[in-house]
């Protein structure tokens, strides 16, 4: 499919040049990631919006010279400019906080446990409040779709992760009363029901704390910690393995495909295995949206391998972030996100360059290709961790050196053994060598952080080392590589 385009010059409007379905696509899909980053950060109203789209319009007839090109990223661009302003956060404005209040609402997210309480985010009926967040004891536990009477006193929560979530409002403790029916997506309950049992079938096999320790890992639970575990994960910048993280289920996709297609199959047939395992990662882990959005990631991985040069790597990056983030512009803040995406960047960038210098490792079932892979995941993932921590963890990049290359493996030594735990006393086989692993991270965790200098309250030396990174990494990445095209 081929697309003319007009120029206007100083004479006439002529036919001057042909796109094709491929540029169009690349056009669209700029303008459109363009539009979502810009609208999603810079406060414009609709009507900021409308005149930037007629100001765009008329400098086009005006101007002369070759502007038809880019008119299509101008078009998108408003248009990204539209959804994100349309799904950014809003908080209500007739909450009534600090007075005693009773309202009804239901239990709309897995509950959070942790180790002396439970939070639910509840969505309130017949009230335009958006979502409460509610802080009770671990028992009685309520689930996904239970409803509630709550009695209490609101506070306003100005946390932004819980107003990315649509959350503006708390309170602690409550008096709850559970209701009749239920409500939410039978879909949902049931996968969510699902998820409580298969981590009961663990729990013959894994002790505390290394049974929540892969429970945070696989899908975000984490309730049993101790503080002291918990603590040492935070002065040592390691805290995002305990969520459900995009990296995770990116860098493990890629090491099976590099595993099967070493095995003998072919790259179609490694492609079909593995979108069959993400779809059962995904529905045995609940179905929730961070989930989804890792699966979704690491079917692009699957996606990139199976089409190998047909696609320039930039392309399908693009076509991922422009595409994921016209769904969910949120997702330019979230952690997991961005771990995912760039952990992508990693594979497709940094892998080959780590593979040339790892040479001295055999090709046997692919460990050479795995260890590459796994190295620049975590190379490409590391300058973001580091900006994410509130203050200098000292010891966080060695930290996660030697712990993030270790989560996929024990993510998916779980999975495993998540499969293997209806064999009974057989699954004891597969639950040694994630109980090694696990101890592994644990160690490694305390030993760091309770180091007296790990942690520095202060956060310019953050900024600092990540942007020295950065310029490390696009020096080896773009200006060497550039400078060599130079002298041959």
């Amino acid at each position: 499919m081929a697309v003319f385009l007009l120029r206007r010059n100083s004479y006439n409007i002529q036919v001057i040049e042909k796109l094709t379905s491929a540029q169009i696509l690349r056009r669209i899909l700029a303008g459109l990631l363009i539009g979502v980053v810009a609208g999603y950060f810079i406060f414009l109203s609709w009507l900021a919006v409308a005149v930037i789209s007629l100001a765009a319009a008329i400098l086009f007839f005006i101007i002369k010279g070759n502007y038809c090109r880019q008119i299509l990223i101008i078009i998108f661009l408003c248009l990204g400019l539209v959804r994100a302003a349309s799904d950014r956060p809003q908080a209500p404005t007739n909450v009534p906080y600090d007075e005693n209040l009773k309202f009804i609402g239901w239990v709309s997210e897995a509950p959070l446990l942790e180790e002396t309480r439970a939070r639910y985010i509840v969505t309130v009926e017949d009230k335009n409040w958006q979502r409460v967040l509610v802080s009770a004891r671990r028992q009685p536990a309520y689930n996904y779709g239970t409803r509630l009477e709550i009695a209490c006193k609101l506070q306003a929560t100005d946390f932004a992760y819980w107003n990315q979530r649509d959350i503006f409002s708390e309170c602690s403790y409550p008096q709850i009363q559970t209701l009749d029916g239920v409500a939410g997506l039978w879909v949902r309950r049931t996968l969510l029901d699902f998820r409580n049992k298969l981590g009961e079938q663990l729990i013959p096999y894994l002790p505390e704390p290394h049974l929540s320790l892969l429970a945070g890992i696989i899908w975000g639970g984490q309730a049993d910690l101790p503080f002291e575990l918990r603590e040492a994960f935070r002065r040592t910048g390691t805290t995002h393995i305990l969520a459900v993280s995009g990296f995770n289920v990116t860098t493990l996709t890629a090491i099976l495909f590099t595993i099967l297609v070493s095995l003998g199959l072919r790259r179609p047939q490694a492609s079909g295995v593995l979108m069959l395992l993400i779809a059962a990662f995904v529905i045995f882990t609940g179905a929730e949206a961070s989930v989804i959005r890792a699966g979704i990631m690491g079917g692009l991985v699957v996606a990139a391998r199976l089409v190998g040069r047909a696609v320039k790597p930039w392309q399908l990056l693009l076509l991922a972030a422009s595409g994921m983030l016209i769904i969910w512009p949120r997702l330019l803040v979230d952690l997991g996100w961005q771990l995912s995406f760039l952990a992508m960047m990693g594979l497709v960038y940094l892998s080959p360059l780590i593979s040339a210098r790892v040479k001295w490792l055999p090709k046997a079932l692919g460990l050479r290709q795995v260890v590459a892979e796994t190295l620049a995941a975590t190379a490409a993932t590391l300058p973001l961790i580091l900006l994410r921590i509130d203050n200098l963890s000292v010891v966080s990049p060695l930290a996660n050196l030697l712990i993030v290359p270790a989560a996929p493996w024990i993510m998916l030594g779980g999975l495993l053994l998540l499969a293997s735990s209806i064999l009974g006393p057989l699954a004891l086989v597969a639950a040694g060598p994630i109980w090694l692993g696990l101890e592994y991270i644990q160690m490694v965790a305390l030993a760091l952080g309770n180091l007296q200098w790990s942690y520095i309250e202060s956060s310019i030396w953050v900024w600092v080392l990540v942007s020295v990174i950065y310029v490390l990494l696009g020096w080896r990445l773009v200006v060497r590589p550039a400078a060599k095209v130079k002298t041959v």
